[in-house]
């Protein structure tokens, strides 16, 4: 096997990392050669803002920051306006002094964004974006609009999405000229999708034409809850999807086991610790791990002998993941939500 393309990463102090893209050349060239930068950057808060690129593989990282600029501006009742401009430069002309504003955020008080404006008004595009958070559903209400005749920008499509607390998507709704569609999604007790509805009209000159469809999701599970198998069944057929893990289920020294004891496990979902009670953690060695959904280790620990136990979960990014408690006797795993 022929190595094309390898990525290095470079972490930096305020959040941002930097990534070295090294791809082959042509064919009588060996080896890797150094192709291009990019840059995430991301604000004072450790908030992402942008991806910068460049192909000048010299450049320094001040240099891929020059050509961005996020400024805040305070609002009411503690919410805060992030705005980025980007360098806005004619042809062949360094340094100069004219910018875009290429987005505008509005964060409340607790630091979430509750309105994005993508684009300025010299964009071909530019997207709306406005976030409503309750108690049980967080809403998204996009709008689109268009560059026409190279003057003003007129709306052109709608669009909502409902995700419930695990930041699962339960309603989406798109709507333009002559079209509008549905998506509508429900879920199993221990979080996968079991069934997802679509539904799209249309106008045309030949009359009003709707169409529906329906997909239905099972699975098969390995012992330690992580999914084997996922089966999809359609209108026009089924497939069938294959998990395998880098750290795979050993199923048989479980069989031959006594059955494992469950543990609590709260809150769930859980946003920066997790708690833990189980009389497993007494008296015996005992590691405790977090899985991620391909199956990898993403944060372990060793038993502290107690039986109630916190763990610090604010490194971890959002998701779905597996907490599995491991003894010389049995493998214990509960599936669990991070969710901000």
């Amino acid at each position: 096997m022929t190595l094309v393309r390898r990525t290095e990463y470079e972490y930096l102090e305020d959040c941002s990392y930097l990534q070295r893209v090294y791809e082959k050349g042509n064919s009588t060239t060996e080896g890797l050669f150094l192709s291009w930068l990019q840059l995430a950057l991301y604000d004072d808060e450790c908030r992402f803002a942008r991806f910068i690129s460049s192909t000048q593989v010299d450049a320094t990282i001040d240099e891929l920051k020059s050509t961005i600029r996020i400024t805040y501006k305070p609002l009411r009742n503690g919410r805060q306006r992030r705005i980025l401009e980007v360098q806005d430069c004619p042809t062949g002309v360094q340094n100069c002094n004219q910018w875009d504003i290429k987005e505008q955020i509005v964060f409340d008080a607790a630091g979430r964004d509750i309105v994005r404006e993508i684009g300025s008004e010299n964009d071909f595009v530019r997207t709306l974006t406005t976030i409503q958070y309750d108690a049980n559903q967080t809403i998204y209400n996009y709008r689109t609009f268009l560059k026409l005749n190279g003057i003003n920008q007129v709306l052109t499509g709608i669009e909502e999405e409902i995700l419930d607390l695990k930041e699962r998507p339960l309603d989406r709704k798109r709507a333009e000229p002559f079209v509008f569609e549905d998506w509508n999604y429900d879920y199993s007790e221990a979080g996968y999708i079991q069934q997802a509805t679509y539904e799209r009209s249309s106008k045309s000159a030949a009359g009003i034409s709707v169409f529906t469809d329906t997909t239905t999701y099972s699975y098969q599970f390995y012992c330690d809850g992580l999914p084997s198998e996922m089966i999809t069944k359609e209108e026009r057929g089924q497939s069938r999807t294959t998990y395998s893990y880098l750290f795979p289920a050993d199923c048989k020294p479980l069989a031959t086991t006594k059955k494992p004891v469950a543990f609590k496990l709260f809150p769930n979902p859980a946003s920066d610790f997790v708690t833990i009670v189980s009389e497993q953690l007494v008296n015996q060695p005992t590691s405790i791990s977090i899985i991620d959904g391909y199956g990898r280790i993403v944060q372990s620990q060793q038993n502290q002998q107690n039986p109630s136990q916190t763990i610090d979960i604010q490194a971890i990014p959002n998701g779905r993941y597996f907490l599995q408690v491991t003894n010389p006797k049995t493998v214990t795993t509960q599936p669990f939500i991070i969710a901000r």
